[in-house]
């Protein structure tokens, strides 16, 4: 239950902190006890960097070439699946439609 005497108890607290917080940052906020970097660390500033080569092609192309490898057989697989809400991508190279038996309408790769 709130009394006026714990109203009054949290206000004085939350002004003593804030004024003790402030009053620290005012007086001491600029110090810093780090010591100045060594010169080979210091910012060399800009620096020119060669251009980075991104694989051409589309992005499943991309990602097949980030999990095999450049120029994997992959890439040229006529079938390629993409299921992005799982994060996988089917590559093959044949497929038939299992017609009989127990798996009936199921692909095999």
């Amino acid at each position: 239950m709130w009394t006026p005497r714990r109203i009054s108890l949290g206000l004085t607290g939350l002004v003593v902190f804030a004024a003790a917080y402030f009053g620290y940052a005012r007086l001491l906020g600029n110090l810093d006890g780090l010591p100045p970097l060594p010169e080979q660390f210091e910012d060399p500033g800009p620096v020119a960097r060669d251009p980075v080569a991104l694989p051409t092609g589309n992005s499943m192309s991309r990602k097949l070439e980030l999990a095999f490898g450049l120029n994997c057989p992959e890439l040229w697989f006529p079938h390629r699946v993409e299921m992005k809400g799982k994060g996988v991508i089917l590559a093959f190279n044949e497929f038939k439609i299992i017609k009989e038996g127990e798996r009936t309408g199921w692909i095999e790769f």
